[in-house]
């Protein structure tokens, strides 16, 4: 679009201009005292206005500097500057406002040969002189090769060319010198150049940054492209869309107002390896052919000759319908099923051959016959690397590459670090893993000396049933291991590969896997002995300095844990769990012991875990589906040990509010924002926390926003596991205060709640359950007004009577007339 002079927002006046009183406009730089010479222009000085546009251009190696460049427009009400066409000295040559010009108010000087020398908005206007070449406006359309011709004004006689679109070409034209528009070119070379539809010759266009061209005689084009050949120069062009097999293509006459004698091969006739094909003169129209297009029958007979060469080394090659070769290309290995693409020197050597019983990695190397000489890839069974050899281009096997990538992507390299079978492969390849990409459920990342022995391998049972396993090799790793018989874990020497599932980098990741006993001292480790056992202390059993015994609920967790030597003066601590143990401390208030209940460890925030008959807790995994009977939720704690069956709550997990528990653990969970409606992240103490306790995000949304749209308001009615939906139809009916709803996007039924209830249900504000949330306006149902008004509600609780829009709460509650 073209700049807006500033004469349009100027109010034109009737009254003549006074010829006697003239004023001379200067651009001023730093202040109005500040000329710059020979940038004057005489006006009117009652009307003179300027208006100037800075950009910025980089000169020529003449003058490297960069600096600002004025584009600038001066008119006077009511009037154009009218240039009388020719070529004066100070002439404008632009059809569209002033040149462009620089800080020293002269016009911006250009060439064709560097378009860029003139700003944004800009082209280079070639003019009869030096001065005419100047810096233009442009017209406002992007491309310039859909303007129509223009001769401009002046007397000049300069030769140009254009593009006209209706003919598809570029055409001769004479330029009066000036006031011309882009549409201009010096030579029928560059208007070709920038103008030229690609898609006029080809039936398929290459991207502009791949237009080349050709010839007859050189007719080299990248890959995916062919030549097509034309009547000139100019439409010899290469086109995309590049055929495997070029002599099976149509007869294709094109398009356009030629009249070309050529050949093509005749897909109808008898194109087996006993007669071969049969060439045939058609007329070519010169644009929008194919392939199957050559200048004389020799040449259609060399390229579609049947020669049935057959240059496979693992059998014969495959062959068409019609008898003739099945062809295919490194990049397009269109090969059916049990046939693989060998690729020989030629097209005519490039085709389909036998798929052989051997693995192609597993194939000795086949240099072949022939008298050609291609650098190939093969992979070296006895060195398991891809190594390099010359390939005579005839009877090779399936060993053998174009590339280095393609041997290794093919024969991928890896010593097995597993000591039961093979590790997990995909797509042929063994699965890599590390502590953070983990393996699938029947498979243990097994971590080696380095980052080629981090594969899947089985776990072969339960990683905590297994022994102790040191493997093989000569690295030199320190690992745990759990131990069933101590219930603890303990460390060893890990030799680099064929361990077991019972590897561990930590004693904690080894606790968080396996029921190992709870570490029972609050603050570091309890003291071990010579075994690496924790020392089991009271009776004749002492701790070292800087220990105490913890007296725990059993022996297992009762151990020497660090803490001072004066145990008068620490304060009483009464622990965290569901044991509840006599105990006695000092009171140094008082200065005597008193009596305390001492709690064990309770991972349930509500309630105590569920036990066996026995009175032992009853464990469940931490990953994987939930294993507690109904009534109860898997606590998923840091360790096998705090992951147990805890009771359930009334209320639904998803509305339950965020619980970050306590033990100090700061796992990295999930927990649904019921106010925000979606799953948010916390840090979780690892004790004492409730059922809106996710392991992932994936796993949060999957359980309570997967709820959302069931229902038209509220959520759906649960079993009384709280693990799935209670559907309903013919064969049951919902509980009273659910109705039965029908939801097509999700084909199936749900229970909702009866919009009967909740729609009478009191407008509560709730509580602010977060600091930072205020009060939200909100709509309820008034059963008085039968109409739905606006109350403010705090962000939590409440009732079902609450709807964020007015439009909702009127679709679901109030009565249709």
């Amino acid at each position: 679009m073209r700049t807006k002079y500033i004469s349009d927002l100027i109010k034109k006046t009737t009254s003549p201009t006074p010829p006697s009183t003239a004023a001379t406009t200067t651009l001023a730089l730093a202040t109005n005292a500040q000329t710059i010479t020979g940038a004057t222009v005489t006006v009117p000085s009652h009307i003179v206005e300027t208006t100037l546009f800075i950009t910025s251009s980089t000169h020529d190696a003449s003058n490297p500097s960069t600096r600002d460049m004025i584009v600038e427009k001066e008119l006077t009400p009511g009037q154009e500057k009218q240039e009388q066409p020719g070529h004066g000295k100070g002439a404008n040559p632009c059809k569209f406002g002033e040149p462009a010009k620089g800080l020293d108010r002269k016009s911006l000087m250009c060439s064709s040969l560097d378009s860029a020398e003139c700003p944004k908005g800009f082209f280079c206007h070639i003019g009869a002189s030096q001065a005419e070449t100047v810096c233009c406006e442009r017209s406002g359309l992007a491309d310039p090769c859909s303007l129509p011709m223009d001769e401009g004004k002046g007397n000049k006689q300069l030769e140009r060319y254009y593009y006209d679109e209706h003919a598809g070409n570029c055409q001769q034209f004479i330029y009066g010198g000036v006031k011309g528009n882009e549409n201009s070119f010096l030579t029928y070379e560059e208007c070709r150049r920038k103008c030229m539809r690609w898609d006029l010759v080809c039936e398929m266009a290459p991207r502009a940054s791949e237009h080349r061209s050709c010839s007859a005689d050189r007719r080299e084009c990248g890959e995916e492209q062919w030549c097509h050949v034309g009547s000139s120069v100019y439409s010899s062009v290469c086109c995309a869309g590049t055929s495997v097999s070029p002599c099976e293509l149509p007869v294709a006459q094109g398009e356009g107002n030629e009249t070309i004698t050529r050949w093509f091969a005749d897909g109808n006739s008898d194109r087996s390896c006993s007669r071969g094909s049969q060439c045939k003169m058609f007329t070519y129209k010169g644009l929008k052919g194919n392939q199957n297009n050559f200048l004389t029958k020799e040449e259609c007979e060399e390229q579609c000759k049947q020669r049935c060469e057959d240059p496979c080394g693992t059998g014969i090659m495959l062959l068409t319908p019609r008898h003739s070769p099945f062809f295919c290309s490194s990049t397009n290995t269109t090969c059916p099923r049990n046939y693989w693409c060998h690729v020989g020197a030629h097209a005519r050597t490039t085709v389909c051959c036998p798929v052989s019983d051997i693995n192609r990695c597993e194939q000795p190397v086949a240099e072949g016959t022939g008298n050609s000489s291609l650098l190939r890839w093969y992979f070296d069974q006895s060195s398991q690397k891809c190594l390099t050899f010359y390939y005579r281009g005839k009877e090779g096997n399936q060993n053998s590459f174009l590339t280095e990538d393609n041997c290794n992507s093919a024969c991928v390299t890896y010593q097995n670090p597993c000591n039961n079978g093979e590790p997990l492969l995909v797509d042929g390849k063994p699965r890599k893993c590390n502590p953070e990409l983990r393996c699938p459920y029947q498979y243990y990342c097994h971590i080696g000396a380095d980052e080629t022995q981090n594969l899947c391998c089985h776990k072969n049972g339960n990683p905590c049933d297994q022994p102790m396993n040191q493997g093989e090799g000569e690295s030199l790793l320190s690992r745990f291991y759990y131990d069933k018989n101590s219930h603890r874990c303990h460390g060893f020497t890990y030799f680099g590969s064929r361990g077991n599932a019972n590897n561990f980098l930590s004693e904690e990741d080894c606790e968080a896997t396996c029921p190992a006993v709870p570490n029972p001292c609050a603050h570091g480790r309890p003291f071990r002995n010579a075994q690496d056992e924790p020392i089991i202390c009271g009776g004749s059993e002492g701790c070292p300095s800087n220990y105490f015994c913890h007296i725990g609920g059993f022996p297992e967790t009762t151990n020497c844990c660090p803490g001072s030597n004066d145990t008068c003066k620490l304060p009483l601590e009464v622990g965290k769990g569901a044991e509840q143990l006599q105990r006695w401390y000092f009171d140094r208030k008082q200065q005597m012991c008193r009596q305390f209940i001492y709690r064990e460890m309770n991972p349930c925030g509500s309630g105590t875990p569920l036990t066996d008959w026995n009175g032992k807790p009853i464990f469940c995994k931490s990953s994987g589906p939930d294993e507690c009977p109904n009534g109860y939720f898997c606590h998923k704690g840091s360790s096998a040990r705090t992951s147990q069956c805890c009771p359930q709550q009334d209320q639904n997990p998803c509305e339950q509010l965020l619980s970050v528990g306590y033990g100090g653990e700061m796992l990295p969970r999930w927990f649904y924002d019921a106010s925000d409606k979606k799953c948010m992240k916390f840090l979780y103490g690892g004790l004492g926390g409730n059922e809106n306790n996710f392991l992932s995000r994936k796993s949060c949304d999957d359980f309570c926003r997967e709820r959302e749209d069931y229902c038209p308001h509220g959520d759906p009615l649960m079993e009384a596991s709280g693990k799935s939906l209670t559907q309903c139809g013919a064969d049951g009916a919902c509980p009273s205060g659910f109705i039965c709803n029908v939801n097509i996007e999700k084909n199936t039924t749900v229970c909702c709640q009866d919009p009967a209830n909740f729609c009478l249900q009191p407008m509560d504000e709730g509580w602010q359950c977060r600091e930072e949330s205020g009060r939200q306006t909100r709509y309820g149902y008034d059963p008085e007004l039968d109409d739905c008004v606006y109350y403010q509600y705090r962000g939590c609780g409440g009732t079902l009577n609450n709807f964020e829009t007015l439009e909702k709460c009127t679709e679901i509650c109030c009565k249709n007339d």
